[in-house]
């Protein structure tokens, strides 16, 4: 196990030797100079592939934790898959409750247009990665280049790279096997979300059209609901026709579908159903988070992660 250390200003550096002199099976490497243009996480990831040897490369985040048959189990995926890589969606660890409402719908968006059986598909285009867990065969990632410099998402990029050249891929779910918190209180997931959908939604327009399905497919079935089920209760004005039980019946049963795809979702995930009874904040939210993603991806504009500023220009490196 390698364990890169970024130029951390804290006790890491520290902390990780005193461990390494204990057990043998852990290196420690500090990054003591960069340049500004290569600096950040993908470098640290270049480095620590360059220190390691073996035939597979197992990229994981600090804060990832796993259960022992993890990365044994990975390795079987991918040699009965005869696959070059493999990742593994993690289980949320949502403690705060920003995290609980809306990382579950935010990784169902994700889903829709990067289902794993896709990404898996070597004729499909779809091509995804978490960076949380990696496990690529040395052969070709260094065929490929490796992680890509600069890149706005470095594991989406390097599946990216990889499936373009030719090479097999595998996306699925880890079944708790690995977990993680990814973000912490409202605006880390909001910065969060951005940067994974615009940096995973290529092309371009997939953006507007998830906001447009978010509005249409959620937001519009509650709207319906209100408006005419109190219309009705509070003699707004809402004609009693056939037709307003029947545009009221389909936003029920819509939004019933929609609740029940969010339920599962937050199975998968491995987050509390509680949250589902403030779906309309949720809506709400991932709404603005994917105006944001538009106001990034369009209209220029930049996101502070890891203690580096990222741009969207190079979000599909």
């Amino acid at each position: 196990m390698i364990l890169v250390d970024d130029r951390s200003t804290d006790r890491t550096f520290e902390i990780a030797q005193s461990f390494a002199v204990r057990d043998s099976r852990l290196r420690v490497h500090r990054i003591e100079t960069a340049d500004e243009a290569d600096a950040g996480k993908v470098n640290a990831l270049r480095v620590g592939s360059r220190l390691a040897d073996g035939e597979w490369l197992l990229f994981l985040d600090a804060d990832v934790e796993l259960i022992p048959e993890t990365i044994s189990s990975a390795v079987y995926t991918a040699v009965q898959r005869n696959v070059e890589m493999v990742s593994l969606w993690p289980a949320l660890e949502n403690r705060g409750f920003a995290e609980k409402l809306l990382n579950p719908i935010c990784a169902g968006v994700l889903q829709i247009w990067c289902p794993y059986e896709k990404v898996s598909d070597p004729d499909h285009p779809a091509a995804f990665a978490t960076g949380q867990f990696i496990l690529v065969r040395r052969a070709a990632y260094e065929a490929v280049g490796g992680h890509p410099r600069g890149a706005w998402m470095e594991d989406v990029a390097l599946a990216r790279r990889l499936k373009d050249c030719g090479h097999r891929i595998w996306m699925g779910v880890g079944e708790r096997r690995n977990r993680v918190r990814m973000y912490s209180g409202f605006k880390a997931t909001v910065r969060g979300w951005s940067r994974i959908l615009v940096g995973s939604l290529e092309p371009p327009w997939k953006l507007p059209v998830s906001l447009v399905g978010a509005m249409v497919g959620s937001l519009l079935p509650m709207v319906l609901i209100v408006w005419l089920g109190l219309g009705r209760l509070l003699n707004w004005g809402v004609p009693d026709t056939p037709w307003t039980l029947l545009f009221f019946s389909t936003a029920i049963v819509h939004l019933g579908m929609v609740i029940a795809a969010n339920w599962r979702l937050a199975s998968l995930a491995g987050s509390d159903k509680w949250p589902l009874w403030f779906y309309p904040l949720a809506v709400a939210g991932v709404i603005w988070i994917l105006l944001v993603c538009c106001h990034l991806r369009f209209f220029g504009g930049a996101i502070q992660w890891g203690g580096r500023r990222y741009k969207p220009s190079n979000a599909g490196a």
